[in-house]
C-alpha cells in the first residue's frame, strides 16, 4: 500500500490482475502515506479516512476465504481494519475490533453463512503502537482459523457451514458499510483471496515480511571450474604422401 491516497479516485491500486482499485475517502493527503512493514503504508485517522473498493465479482467471496493485514493501531475501539459486512440482514466477514462483543484491545475475525447469524475466531489482545499481522481463514465445512503473527491464535472446527455469505456490498479498509466508526492506525499489506490458505503459508508469509534476513542466508561465493581447452593441429596426406588441404571427418 506504497501509493498517494490524495487525487482522483481509485489511487490504490490492487497488485494482482483484474485490477480492483480502491478509491479513499475523507480527504486522505499524501502525508497519509507512512513507512510500514513491507514499504510504504496508509495512516487512517478514525474520523472518516477509508478506502472503498466496490463490490465486484472477484470480492463477492461465498466458498473459501483469506484476509489478512498488518496493522498498528492508535487507538481500539468499534473499528474495523478490514470489512464486507452491514447489519443484520447484510453480515459477510471482517477482521475487527468490537468493543460490544470483545473487552476493549482484543482484534478477532467474524464470518456469516446467512447474513443474519455472525460466528466469531479469536479474541486476541493488542497493544497500541506495535505491529500485528492477522489472518483470517475460511475452509468450507473444515474450520475457520485466526493467525496472529503467524500463529494460530484460535481454531474452529465444529459446525463449519458450506457457505459465506455475500452482502453485495462494497469491500472496505478501515470502516464497514454501515458503520460510523472508522479504524485510527496504520494499516499495510491488505489481501484477500478466494482461497484458504494453509498454516504452513501463513507461517512462512509471515517470517518473510516480518524479517527477512533471517528468512534466507546467502553463502560464500564459489569460484567456478576452469575449462581447459586443448588445440591440435591434424595434418592429412595422401598415400602417396602429398598433403590434402581440406579434409572432413565423419
Amino acid at each position: 500500500m506504497n501509493e498517494d491516497p490524495s487525487g482522483n479516485p481509485q489511487q490504490i491500486i490492487d497488485s494482482t490482475f483484474p485490477d480492483n482499485n480502491g478509491s479513499s475517502s475523507g480527504f486522505m493527503s499524501s502525508s497519509d502515506q507512512v513507512t510500514g512493514m513491507i514499504d510504504g503504508a496508509l495512516d487512517f485517522d478514525g474520523i472518516n479516512d477509508y478506502i472503498d473498493f466496490g463490490n465486484p465479482s472477484e470480492l463477492q467471496f461465498t466458498e473459501a476465504l483469506t484476509v489478512e493485514t498488518w496493522f498498528k493501531t492508535d487507538y481500539v475501539g468499534n473499528d474495523y481494519l478490514i470489512a464486507k459486512s452491514g447489519n443484520w440482514g447484510q453480515r459477510g466477514w471482517d477482521i475487527s475490533f468490537d468493543t460490544g462483543i470483545a473487552p476493549n484491545g482484543w482484534v478477532m475475525f467474524r464470518y456469516s453463512f446467512d447474513g443474519m447469524t455472525t460466528s466469531i475466531v479469536g479474541y486476541e489482545s493488542v497493544t497500541t503502537g506495535e505491529w500485528y499481522h492477522v489472518v483470517g481463514v475460511f475452509n468450507p465445512n473444515n474450520y475457520a482459523r485466526f493467525f496472529v503473527n503467524g500463529l494460530i491464535a484460535e481454531e474452529d472446527i465444529t459446525g463449519i457451514p458450506p457457505s459465506l455469505n455475500d452482502p453485495s456490498l462494497p469491500m472496505r479498509i478501515a470502516r464497514r458499510y454501515d458503520s460510523s466508526s472508522y479504524y485510527d492506525g496504520i494499516l499495510d499489506e491488505v489481501r484477500v483471496s478466494n482461497i484458504a490458505r494453509s498454516a504452513d503459508w501463513i507461517s512462512t508469509e509471515y517470517n518473510n515480511q516480518f524479517n527477512p534476513d533471517s528468512f534466507y542466508s546467502i553463502g560464500p561465493e564459489k569460484k567456478a571450474k576452469e575449462t581447459i581447452v586443448h588445440q591440435a593441429t591434424i595434418n592429412v596426406i595422401d598415400m602417396y604422401d602429398n598433403p590434402i588441404g581440406d579434409a572432413m571427418f565423419s
